[in-house]
């Protein structure tokens, strides 16, 4: 009798695509990633979002919850920063003044001191005449919580720098920085190198 050695099979993380199909082919969207649990940072969303999602498309990113329409989105050209920050980053990054957005939910992001979480922070200016800075905060716990959170970063800066370079739309001068790092650097989001693959595609 052979006695095989047990193996241990490691899939890789794949996320939903197009959960939003009909929506998603209305508003044009190449792809919809995971987003963990939006909690704060849009001024239409008054209620964190668990089971989040975000749509890419041409010119902004559709912030997508249970329902079949998007609850809020953002223009490429208004995103001033992206990062991944652990919890305790975020409780240090804002000051109380800033977390009390949360409303009745801030109790509950206190007791995620001990939790196994990644942030997600998206900054943001709107369409205001005196432009206000947001700050969405997306939230991913449990198993790979880090590299899912990673993933959405480098899904939106991937989406980003694609609007960037077929557009040559102006972007915010801190958010060109973030995506000219990331340029120079293997793109996790499509595995590959950002610079080959957009010049394959304007070809």
């Amino acid at each position: 009798m052979l006695i095989f050695p047990p193996c241990f099979f490691i899939l890789p993380y794949i996320p939903d695509r197009k959960t939003h199909a009909r929506a998603c082919e209305d508003l044009n969207v190449h792809e919809e990633v995971e987003a963990g649990c939006f909690l704060t940072g849009h001024p239409r969303i008054h209620e964190p979002v668990g089971s989040a999602t975000l749509a890419f498309g041409e010119e902004r990113v559709y912030l997508f919850g249970h329902g079949a329409a998007p609850l809020g989105s953002v223009r490429y050209a208004a995103i001033c920063a992206v990062t991944v920050e652990s919890h305790e980053a975020v409780k240090q990054r804002f000051n109380e003044t800033r977390l009390l957005r949360l409303g009745t939910h801030l109790m509950s992001f206190r007791a995620r001191e001990t939790a196994d979480g990644s942030y997600v922070i998206v900054e943001w200016e709107d369409d205001a005449p005196e432009a206000q800075r947001h700050d969405g905060i997306f939230c991913f716990e449990g198993l790979a919580a880090d590299r899912r959170a990673r993933h959405l970063c480098d899904s939106i800066l991937h989406h980003a720098a694609c609007f960037r370079r077929f557009t040559g739309a102006r972007l915010q001068t801190s958010f060109v920085e973030i995506l000219t790092a990331f340029e120079t650097r293997r793109c996790e989001h499509c595995g590959k190198s950002l610079r080959p693959a957009v010049h394959k595609a304007a070809a």
